[in-house]
Order: C-alpha cells, then sequence, then structure tokens
C-alpha cells in the first residue's frame, strides 16, 4: 500500500488458507488517497522445488582462505564443511562449537589464513522444467490490474514503539543450517549478556528484500524470507528491539540489495529511536 504524494507505504499480512484461497489484510496507517499493489512472487510449484535445492548442499558457494606466510601465498578452498581427505585448518568459536573449515597448505600453519573471500560456483539442482518456473516473466506478476485509488478518511491515530520482552522460554523450530546455529548462539550470546547487564540495549536489524530476477535459486527472496521468519522466532522472546528492514523494503518495493538513501534513512531513524 503506498501514497506516493507523501512518500508513504505499508505492507500487507497475507494469510494463507491452504485451499487455493488468500486473505490480504492493510492497515490503514494515515488518511488519504492509497494504492494498492499485490505480487506474486512465485507459483506454488516453485517454492518446493526451491526448498529442495536450498537445502541440496552448501556447494553454491566457494569459500577461498589466503594464506601467507612471509613472501610466500597460497590460496585453498574453505567452508563451512569440507568433504576432502586432505588435512584441515579447524577455526573453531569455542563456546558455542561452530567451526569453519580450510584445506590445510603445505609448510604453512594454519595461523597463517589472513583473508576470505566468496565466489559463486555455477552449479544448480533445479531441472529444466522447474528453472521455467523462475523465467522473468513468472516472478513478481501483478495480480490486481486496473484497481482504482482508495480514499481513507480520518481517524483517531495513534503510535507505539515497543521493544519485546522475557517470556517464559518457548521451543524454537530450526533447520539444520549454518544461518540458523548461529542465529541461535547469537541469542545465547545476548541472554548471557542481559545477565551480566541487565540494562544493556541490543537493536537487531532484519535483512532486507533483494532483486527478483537475480538468479532465484540462489539468491531468491524465498530463501531471504524462510530467514527472516526464523531469526523473529528466534528473538521474539527477548527484550531486544527490531529494525524490520525486510517490511520496510516492501513497503518501499525497492527490491535491491542496496536500498535507496530514503529507506537507511528510515531505519536510522527507527535505530536513534531506540537508543535516544
Amino acid at each position: 500500500m503506498s501514497s506516493p504524494a507523501l512518500k508513504a507505504g505499508a505492507s500487507g499480512k497475507v494469510t494463507d488458507f491452504n485451499n487455493g484461497t488468500y486473505l490480504v489484510r492493510f492497515t490503514l496507517f494515515w488518511e488519504g488517497q492509497v494504492s494498492l499493489s499485490l505480487l506474486l512472487i512465485h507459483p506454488s510449484e516453485g517454492v518446493p522445488a526451491l526448498w529442495r535445492a536450498r537445502n541440496q548442499g552448501y556447494d553454491k558457494i566457494i569459500f577461498k582462505g589466503k594464506f601467507v606466510n612471509g613472501t610466500s601465498q597460497v590460496i585453498t578452498e574453505c567452508g563451512l564443511t569440507l568433504n576432502s581427505s586432505s588435512e584441515l585448518c579447524t577455526y573453531l568459536y569455542g563456546r558455542d562449537q561452530e567451526a569453519f573449515y580450510c584445506t590445510k597448505p603445505q609448510h604453512m600453519p594454519c595461523e597463517a589464513l589472513t583473508h576470505v573471500c566468496t565466489m559463486n560456483r555455477r552449479i544448480s539442482y533445479l531441472s529444466v522444467k522447474e528453472k521455467s518456473l523462475f523465467h522473468k516473466s513468472k516472478v513478481g506478476v501483478e495480480m490486481m490490474k486496473d484497481l482504482k485509488y482508495i480514499d481513507v478518511s480520518h481517524c483517531n491515530t495513534y503510535s507505539i514503539t515497543q521493544l519485546k520482552r522475557n517470556s517464559n522460554h518457548k521451543k524454537i523450530n530450526t533447520l539444520m543450517h549454518k544461518y540458523y546455529i548461529r542465529a541461535i548462539s547469537i541469542r545465547k550470546a545476548i541472554e548471557r549478556l542481559f545477565l551480566r547487564s541487565p540494562d544493556t540495549k541490543v537493536i537487531v536489524k532484519t535483512e532486507n528484500i533483494r532483486e527478483m530476477h537475480l538468479e532465484t535459486e540462489r539468491f531468491g527472496d524465498f530463501h531471504g524470507y524462510i530467514q527472516y521468519l526464523t531469526l523473529n522466532d528466534i528473538f521474539k522472546d527477548l527484550n531486544v528491539g527490531v529494525i524490520d528492514a525486510w517490511d520496510m523494503t516492501i513497503a518501499y518495493a525497492s527490491n535491491n540489495l542496496h536500498p535507496p538513501d530514503v529507506v537507511i534513512g528510515s531505519q536510522i531513524n527507527m535505530f536513534l529511536s531506540y537508543i535516544c
């Protein structure tokens, strides 16, 4: 929902009834003329294909480690998991037992690792027919056309800034993925921080949406949305502030890995509202 003249926008909430029908709700945050836009990002057949491809393996991204010893430099393969019979360097974060691995170069110590970079591996787990589901013409399809503007009348408005509060610990359903393991470790670290310093302010920023038509299997917003939901679930019971960059970029329809300055400005303003 947007009002370009006011430079205002807001996202809606979608309820899936699991029978082919959906309910979309928009909260009317301001008065005046508003327009609605509803996009179908992926057809239902595409989602399980992306889910399967996502969990097929970690080899879509290649990690390379640079080892430097004097004037000698060696580049080796690194990763969160390595299927290699070669000797490995294991970089372990002790408390949470999170590990990162690199193939150990000959005649160099593991401590000689100075840089890590990533590259995309040209690999796909989608069939030809599945790839056709993510053709540009089938991603982000406008569902409501020729919809007239809606005039929102004046009403009694209010504003709430809310920090999420601690409550009884609830079960966190996560998937076996390094992202989720890392997020849970961060939650545990925050809990330890609050035990030492209960008045500490912690602000969590979610990821944002990105380009719709850029390598959907690897970078599609479906993956980001799953991570967004999981992050919200992991941190929902903690007394932390949340900068909902996902919601903000949907409202602005930025569709860019690096949102425009006006969106970044809104995120900074929300951050300042938590600490000032």
